[in-house]
């Protein structure tokens, strides 16, 4: 996560080979993390059942790979101009490309006399599919509206911990969409059953609640009162942590996580 300094004082403070440091740090932090999963998930007996072949090599492994290096191709123009606004788009099409090229590998490699055991994991990637366009495009046309996302404002100007904000975007893609990932590349096939159709709805109902919850926060900030949405379904969410971040403090800190972080504290 990226920390954010409200005193421009503080910000200052902070040498460049200590912010160094520490993008290095989380940059590695995470691609350990995204290897190793990689490797316990991804490398036979368990990585390539569904193909049966060696020499295709560990299937998840290379959706890792191309999580990773998306982000550092986006990186770059995105250093190099200063920009964040395309930020959560390249996150969200890591969430569609690897998605799809893996259910591409399924129907490729799957047995096509049994579409049954296709079922899961097409409906599982077109749930992906929908929930990242709908988000991706809700979160570009925010800070295209807003002109730019002040999350990003104090790593910008440093490219170990800018870039440590894209490798940990890079991370987060790969970790959540790890479950849909196994359900494309295992040889397991499985017609769907039961737990297949509470997933799918609670996964509805999520969706739901994003959408709702996002187009009410919408209209309140256009509305510029200057506070904090309370209404709502946001009147259900995060009471405690505006309590908490009301206190006054001597050297106020907030925090200024990418958006994945955050819901995932949320």
């Amino acid at each position: 996560p990226v920390i954010a300094y409200a005193d421009q004082e503080e910000l200052s403070s902070m040498s460049s080979p200590k912010t160094a440091a520490i993008g290095v740090g989380a940059s590695l932090a995470s691609l350990a993390i995204c290897a190793g999963i990689a490797y316990a998930a991804g490398y036979p007996p368990t990585g390539n059942q569904l193909a049966n072949d060696a020499t295709l090599g560990p299937v998840i492994a290379y959706a890792a790979a191309v999580s990773m290096g998306i982000q550092w191709i986006a990186f770059v123009p995105a250093f190099v101009w200063q920009t964040e606004r395309y930020y959560d788009l390249v996150g969200s099409i890591t969430y569609t490309s690897v998605t799809l090229a893996t259910l591409i590998y399924r129907l490729a490699y799957s047995n096509t006399d049994d579409l049954v055991s296709n079922v899961r994991p097409i409906v599982c990637s077109l749930l992906v599919v929908v929930w990242a366009v709908r988000l991706g495009s809700f979160l570009v046309k925010r800070v295209f509206r807003a002109g730019k996302d002040g999350r990003f404002d104090d790593v910008k100007p440093y490219f170990a911990a800018y870039l440590a904000a894209w490798t940990i975007q890079g991370l987060w893609v790969f970790l959540t969409l790890l479950p849909v990932l196994v359900v494309n590349t295992t040889s397991r096939n499985k017609a769907p059953f039961v737990a297949d159709y509470v997933g799918w709805a609670v996964w509805l109902l999520g969706f739901s609640i994003e959408v709702v919850s996002d187009n009410q926060k919408s209209a309140f900030t256009a509305l510029k009162t200057g506070k904090w949405i309370d209404t709502g379904l946001w009147s259900y969410s995060r009471r405690e942590c505006a309590r908490v971040a009301s206190v006054p403090t001597p050297r106020r800190v907030k925090s200024n996580a990418p958006a994945a972080w955050r819901q995932l504290k949320l």
